[in-house]
């Protein structure tokens, strides 16, 4: 975004002091940073890649989906955070509860407002958008995880002398899913990503890595990227990799069920969000508050902004399912 000009800082100057008068300015912060940043596409593209995304009616306590008998078994994020896992009854659907992913607050001061209020919105948005995006991600990839480790035949590891993901590990994930599904996605870490870049360098194959994976008619998504947590007790962050460096999981999104990933978003009824704008998709709010904000030793006036969404993630088809680690066991990801 370009640097306002004299004249749109003065008009902003007007706007904001129009706004504490009549003490509308938090409803309008809330608006602006509400905005959608990306409306052509509402989900993250590992979620709307790995996952069938859904949008949910507003009210609805349970999120209900089918599964086939022969799956047996579904994982889905419970109201903790964490991975859970529920039997699948034969001729009923699976209900699983929604759960809140709130992201931390973030701060706009009244004298940022004052002199250049677009790009603190702007920033703002992007920074929403962002940690709530990193959290459905994250959420999506603990339940391809988790899904992996309860089938031993699944999972892929380093064999005696390798040091690296080989063309031959893929061949084995693929493999492993092929009777499933087919038409997949390999979802990598950053160390993984860089094994499968050198494999051209290394192996001195007669065929290139894009002949090899149209072959086999493979995407490659890398995930990168951390999510924080807070700690109760002592107030301080954790980072947690998205997806961890040294993984790799192949989906076939093309089986009997259709994706083995399900995403539903619940749509947010205004009235509940009180002092919050709602996203054009009415899936994501900006809820906002009086706040101060420390800078430099002083406390100065500010606007807080949380992002929040109500959401539900789960994996209905274990078997469509295949992971690699750079390792000789497999270490379940950490919320």
């Amino acid at each position: 975004m370009n640097k306002p000009t004299s004249e749109e800082i003065l008009k902003a100057r007007e706007q904001i002091k129009a706004l504490l008068s009549t003490g509308q300015i938090y409803a309008a912060v809330a608006q602006i940073i509400g905005e959608p940043f990306d409306p052509l596409r509402p989900y993250p593209k590992v979620v709307e890649v790995l996952c069938e995304p859904q949008t949910v009616d507003a009210g609805t306590d349970l999120y209900k989906f089918d599964a086939l008998p022969s799956d047996k078994k579904v994982y889905y994020i419970d109201a903790n955070g964490t991975v859970a896992s529920t039997q699948v009854t034969p001729s009923a659907p699976v209900q699983i509860n929604f759960i809140d992913n709130l992201t931390q607050e973030f701060y706009v001061a009244f004298t940022d407002l004052l002199t250049a209020k677009y790009d603190v919105m702007a920033n703002k948005n992007i920074e929403i958008t962002r940690s709530l995006n990193a959290e459905e991600i994250k959420k999506t990839i603990l339940v391809h995880d988790a899904a992996i480790i309860n089938d031993a035949t699944h999972r892929i590891y380093l064999g005696t002398g390798e040091v690296k993901f080989k063309y031959t590990h893929l061949l084995k994930m693929r493999n492993a899913v092929r009777d499933y599904g087919d038409n997949y996605v390999l979802v990598v870490g950053s160390q993984v990503e860089e094994d499968i870049a050198l494999w051209d360098y290394d192996e001195d194959k007669y065929q290139s890595l894009k002949q090899a994976l149209d072959n086999l008619n493979i995407q490659i998504i890398r995930v990168a990227g951390k999510v924080y947590r807070r700690s109760v007790a002592s107030g301080g962050l954790t980072e947690r990799d998205i997806l961890s460096t040294n993984k790799a999981i192949l989906v076939a999104l093309n089986t009997e069920a259709g994706k083995p990933g399900i995403f539903g978003r619940r749509k947010l009824n205004p009235i509940e969000i009180l002092g919050g704008t709602i996203d054009a998709q009415l899936n994501r709010a900006v809820i906002q508050s009086p706040a101060i904000m420390n800078v430099g030793g002083n406390r100065l006036p500010a606007v807080g902004v949380v992002g929040f969404e109500s959401i539900a993630v789960a994996v209905r088809n274990i078997y469509g399912l295949a992971g690699f680690t750079r390792d000789d066991s497999w270490t379940a990801e950490i919320a």
